[in-house]
């Protein structure tokens, strides 16, 4: 026979049992026939390298949810751009600004759904990757929200828009869930405490819209 080392747990403490402790024995040729058997004693199957896994993974989930923003806007007492009383189907654009060579523009990011005959409008909530916001992580992009009457026949049309900062749009979010909108009653009247931006056309307030 030849000798080996083969692990013997009773040479090992208890406070150093991350060791890995081996004393000679002697093996015939057939116990060799299983070799990956005989090696895996040598291979620690758990202990602090599970955890540490396991650790990662909820870190980086946590930063991929830190990357999300979710959020509501509602308009507030907005202005109708219909005659006769009507009060229109308003929905919003949400954009941000791209500043190129030639000059800057503004690049959609999301397109609400419409809410018919209301102008205290509750829009669906919507989640966006930040990263489709601000690339660099720059809490100064610049975005802006417009708001449009929806036309089934010829052109939408403006019904005002607001600009803002990502970081303002955060702060104020923020801001507003601290509130809960304790006192918003879905008919324009809500929390004096809630952080509003004025919906503007042509130097003129059309209403206010939060976000929440």
């Amino acid at each position: 026979g030849q000798h080996y080392l083969k692990w013997d747990p009773s040479l090992a403490p208890e406070e150093t049992s991350n060791l890995r402790f081996f004393k000679p024995v002697e093996l015939s040729w057939y116990t060799l026939k299983a070799p990956a058997a005989f090696f895996s004693l040598l291979v620690p199957h758990d202990g602090p390298t599970t955890t540490t896994k396991t650790a990662t993974t909820t870190i980086a989930e946590t930063r991929e949810a830190a990357k999300q923003l979710q959020f509501q806007l509602r308009g507030i007492n907005l202005t109708s751009v219909r005659r006769l009383g009507f009060k229109g189907d308003p929905y919003f654009a949400l954009y941000k600004r791209v500043d190129r060579p030639q000059g800057a523009t503004w690049s959609k990011l999301y397109h609400s759904n419409v809410v018919r005959r209301n102008l205290n409008p509750e829009w669906e909530t919507i989640e966006l990757d930040l990263h489709q916001v601000t690339s660099s992580g720059d809490m100064n992009q610049e975005i802006k929200v417009v708001v449009y009457d929806h036309r089934i026949a010829g052109p939408h049309r403006k019904m005002g828009v607001f600009e803002t900062s990502i970081g303002r749009f955060i702060e104020a979010k923020n801001n507003n869930n601290n509130n809960n909108g304790s006192n918003y009653t879905g008919d324009g009247r809500d929390d004096d405490d809630d952080v509003r931006f004025a919906l503007m056309d042509k130097g003129k307030v059309m209403g206010h819209v939060s976000i929440f």
